[in-house]
């Protein structure tokens, strides 16, 4: 055997030339196809020619025994099937033409690369995906490294015996002699005797480790090297991890008694970046500490994500032996130490470098204290920094505190090889099915024993400690970072980095509140607790909304983690569930005044919705929910909800609703209306609050709920005052919109109210009130407040125009939504609203007819400017057929339901005299038609009554049927479309 050169190495250099637009090789020139070059870049990593080898020669075993009978009495004969003309096995390596563009120098005598930076960052990515994917043995595919095909019957006797095998060693030193006398040099100590396939394979990997480490320390011995090299030596390093993660464990080694025979995966990378650190004076390269430093610690961090890391680009998933996986596993947990040590060795524990490769292990594996407090100095040294290297501390820290967030499942993962999905997922990337979840989950509980399940506790306790630890060490630099970073952060223009200051406490509470709240023994537990939630707090009232967003996620796990321990019963510290209600009070409620609307918002009320601003107010209800309820996520739903309410969350909702009430009183009290944000925040804990009226409890709870309610009359009342002073419409807009959202939100816990204490005059009285002016309110807000100021983006937008009486990306008035869900909710409450409503049923009529005729003034398909649309008004048309219904015909409100009635089906019938064009008239009868069906299903039955051929009932009838022949043909003479049967 021996390599003169790389059969498709000239294809490779073409292939890569033609996709990234790169010079052609010498004697080279047209382009080949960008079609044909990317599959050809595709083949070059996947392909597997002894693999295919053997498979025709297990084909032809096979075919053979099938030839041979195996009785010769009362068999029906065999033949062999035709077979397919002999195919031509195409030689040639692919890992060689990689392996030269990595390594060849340009002949100029220094030590410099001969390829592009191109052509070796790709040569190296193929490199590690066929080392990911591919056995050692079948990766390194020297062997087939021909300057001829083989016909199928020569590749039958191709692996017959090991003479492909015997000058292996001493043809790839020859190679690199002429390649790279550096890495020649490196190999030169290197012996083996290949007599077997298992010496074939670790033969090639010890080779291929040596080469790759003299590689890297070659291209980070280039002076002229930068942070651009960067992608390439990680590149190289994660393929010396997968080699030397091959040599140490095979299925055999794995399953030895006295465990593997290779040294540990540190040493083994070790070994050989020491052997191009002793070989480099021989050639003139300087023994520089910082070149050995920087390959070290790339190749050390590659480690742990090679192994765990997340499948995807040219790396591909690890194709191993899933006990290998967790052997290796095993050995990174306790394999710190020897790590450190090594690290110690090279001088080189005080560099930045050793940050990096920190923070690459903390991803993945515990890191014990001593180690922790080891590592401390330099964080404290580097975080001061501006630049990379304080963020390269700030990446060290939030890693040890991503970690210290892990769960038991998470753990139990990771130690059998699997991926987690949450914290290893890629942009761009297609996310783990629901289907693939359930399947990951089946897989790690088939594997899952109870000593694991104690190992997994005891590690995420170990990772809690240790992000606390880290906490407490390095607090004060962490602290006043932070502050800088808020001060900053005031300028909204500023880029806030979640990697940063800010972020790293946001981490840094998400792991160690729920931790203290789940070890309160654990010193200075109150003292740390008390300092993180103080700098949350800030964090939450910063008026940066990107800075805000970063501590969403650790309100949800603080809660939930004491949902957890509620139900288990361990949650007994009072001092503790202080701090933490004082730390829920007062998160949520610098984020509810922090999210209301700009000074100048509603200025242009035709202008388009700020879609960042609404999107936050749907995030800061959502936790403000959330942390008010008994449930995580906020939920209330009878099957998953506790018997009765937390008082944990009694009390945090209690302080919630005494905040909101005493803004609104203080605002009034200064004659001023109430904040918009307050009623937001309020509108929030209505699913809270209804969960205290089911549930029933106390007279605590239902002095919440009156709270509540004297908050809706008290901002309602300021409202209908505004409403008399004529103050203006962009005053009055934003705030009487989240009122009537707010009203709406509530109808669950009226309703749940008069169930559950139709006893208690106190209640029922406070109930009766608060409809009596929400009902005024809306009426009054659907008379004054049109539901578009100007034309709706709803067709192209998420949110409507700034001025709209919607919700949030909704489409009806939110006054006659408030009507509607009174009327909806329950037969208990409707009887309550309809004793209350009486009075102003006539109202109501006027205020239908009113907008009936404002619509009739307006331009055909136009539903802005005054009014509402035609859905909000039939809206408010199905509510007063509700109550009249519900009444009994008591009402009385019925004559002008009869008229209202009379009126629409004297439209229809009169539409003939009284429009012109057939568009037009299409376009009445339509919303005539709509009308109707917004009406009690009594009065359209009236329609269909038997009568004299003359009246207007029957015309009525006549009409629409004419309508809808004639509809169907002018819609179009092709056959009809699959829409029209919709």
């Amino acid at each position: 055997m021996g390599f003169a050169s790389a059969r498709l190495l000239p294809d490779l250099q073409i292939a890569i030339a033609t996709l990234y637009s790169l010079p052609l090789p010498q004697d080279v020139t047209q382009y080949a196809d960008q079609s044909q070059a990317h599959d050809f870049l595709q083949h070059i990593q996947s392909r597997n020619v002894r693999r295919k080898i053997h498979s025709l020669q297990q084909r032809h075993r096979d075919q053979t025994i099938k030839q041979q009978p195996t009785s010769t009495t009362n068999q029906r004969q065999t033949i062999a099937l035709p077979r397919e003309d002999e195919t031509t096995v195409r030689m040639g390596s692919s890992w060689l033409p990689c392996l030269i563009l990595l390594c060849q120098l340009d002949g100029s005598g220094r030590p410099c690369l001969a390829a592009t930076p191109t052509e070796r960052l790709f040569a190296a990515q193929t490199l590690l995906h066929r080392l990911r994917r591919i056995k050692i043995v079948e990766a390194i595919d020297l062997d087939v490294e021909l300057d001829h095909d083989l016909e199928e019957s020569q590749a039958l006797y191709f692996y017959e015996s090991m003479d492909h095998a015997v000058n292996l060693l001493s043809a790839y030193k020859n190679l690199m002699e002429r390649m790279n006398p550096f890495v020649a040099m490196v190999l030169s100590p290197y012996l083996a005797n290949v007599s077997s396939v298992e010496d074939e394979e670790r033969t090639k990997a010890e080779l291929t480790l040596l080469t790759l480490g003299a590689i890297a320390f070659l291209i980070a011995s280039d002076p002229q090297a930068n942070d651009q090299m960067m992608p390439l030596l990680s590149t190289i390093g994660h393929s010396m991890a997968v080699v030397a993660l091959r040599i140490r464990y095979t299925p055999s080694s794995v399953d030895a008694p006295q465990g593997p025979s290779s040294p540990p995966i540190v040493t083994l990378i070790e070994q050989a970046l020491s052997a191009a650190w002793n070989t480099a004076p021989s050639v003139s390269l300087p023994q520089n500490h910082e070149v050995m430093c920087v390959t070290l610690n790339i190749a050390f961090g590659a480690i742990p994500d090679a192994l765990l890391g997340s499948p995807g680009g040219a790396r591909g998933r690890l194709s191993m032996d899933p006990r290998c996986i967790q052997a290796a596993t095993h050995e990174l947990i306790t394999g710190l130490r020897t790590l450190w040590e090594s690290l110690k060795r090279h001088e080189v524990i005080h560099s930045h470098w050793t940050l990096r490769t920190m923070e690459r292990w903390a991803k993945f594996v515990p890191l014990d204290h001593d180690l922790v407090t080891a590592t401390v100095p330099l964080v404290r040294e580097y975080a001061i920094m501006d630049g990379p290297h304080g963020k390269d501390a700030f990446e060290y820290l939030i890693a040890i505190f991503e970690s210290g967030s892990w769960t038991v499942d998470q753990v139990l993962a990771t130690s059998m090889g699997l991926t987690d999905e949450k914290r290893t997922n890629q942009s761009g990337r297609k996310r783990q099915s629901s289907r693939s979840k359930k399947r990951q989950k089946e897989l790690v509980d088939s594997r899952t024993t109870d000593t694991a399940v104690v190992h997994a506790e005891n590690e995420v306790q170990q990772r809690g400690q240790s992000a606390c630890l880290v906490a407490m060490q390095v607090w004060n630099v962490l602290r006043d970072s932070a502050e800088r970073a808020l001060t900053q952060a005031k300028n909204e223009r500023i880029q806030v980095e979640g990697e940063g200051p800010i972020g790293c406490i946001a981490t840094c509470a998400n792991a160690c509140l729920p931790h203290l709240l789940r070890h309160p023994a654990q010193p200075n537990a109150q003292e740390l607790f008390a300092q993180i939630s103080g700098v949350v707090q800030n964090v939450c009232a910063s008026d940066n909304k990107a800075v805000r967003g970063l501590v969403f996620e650790s309100l949800f796990t603080l809660h939930a983690t004491m949902l957890n321990l509620v139900r288990e019963e361990k949650f007994t510290d009072p001092s503790l569930e202080s701090l933490m209600v004082d730390h829920f009070y007062h998160c949520s409620m610098n984020l509810a005044v922090r999210c209301g609307y700009p000074d100048s918002y509603f200025v242009n009320l035709a202008a388009s919705s700020d879609e960042e601003i609404e999107v936050e107010r749907n995030d800061v209800r959502d936790v403000v929910r959330a942390i008010a309820c008994s449930e995580e996520g906020g939920s209330t739903s009878e099957v998953i909800t506790l018997h009765r309410p937390l008082e944990t969350s009694l009390k945090i909702l209690s302080k919630l609703l005494h905040a909101c009430v005493d803004a609104v009183n203080t605002a009034l009290s200064q004659r001023l209306l109430p904040s918009e944000a307050i009623v937001h925040a309020f509108s929030a804990l209505a699913k809270p609050l209804n969960h205290v009226a089911k549930a029933n409890a106390s007279n605590s709870s239902c002095e919440l709920c009156i709270l509540a309610m004297k908050f809706l009359i008290s901002v309602t009342g300021a409202l209908l005052k505004a409403f008399e002073d004529k103050k203006p419409i962009l005053l009055l807009l934003p705030i009487c919109r989240t009122a009537s959202i707010a009203m709406a939100s509530v109808t669950p816990m009226l309703s749940s109210l008069v169930q559950n204490y139709c006893d208690n005059r106190l209640v029922l009285g406070a109930v009766r009130e608060t409809l009596d002016v929400c009902i005024r309110g809306s009426i009054v807000s659907v008379a004054e407040l049109p539901e578009l100021a100007s034309a709706s983006e709803l067709h192209h937008a998420q949110y409507d125009i700034r001025g709209t009486m919607r919700g949030p990306g909704g489409e009806d008035h939110v006054g006659c939504l408030v009507l509607m869900r009174f009327v909806d909710e329950s037969e208990a409450l409707s009887k309550v609203v309809i004793d209350v409503a009486r009075p102003y049923l006539s109202q109501l009529c006027d205020l239908y007819q009113h907008l009936k005729s404002i619509e009739s003034n307006r331009e055909r398909g136009v539903h802005h400017g005054r009014g509402v649309a035609p859905k909000s008004r039939r809206i408010l048309l199905s509510v007063l057929c509700h109550l009249e219904t519900l009444s009994r015909g008591q009402g009385g409100a019925s004559t002008m339901l009869l008229d209202i009635f009379d009126r629409t089906i004297e439209t229809i019938v009169n539409m003939n005299g009284h429009v012109s064009s057939g568009e037009t008239k299409f376009y009445f009868l339509c919303e005539a038609t709509l009308d109707i069906a917004a009406f009690s299903s009594t009065l359209i039955r009236s329609l269909f009554e038997p009568d004299d051929d003359v009246s207007k009932n029957s015309r009525c009838l006549e009409m629409l049927a004419d309508a809808c022949v004639k509809g169907y043909r002018m819609i179009n003479p092709d056959p009809p479309s699959p829409e029209i049967y919709q």
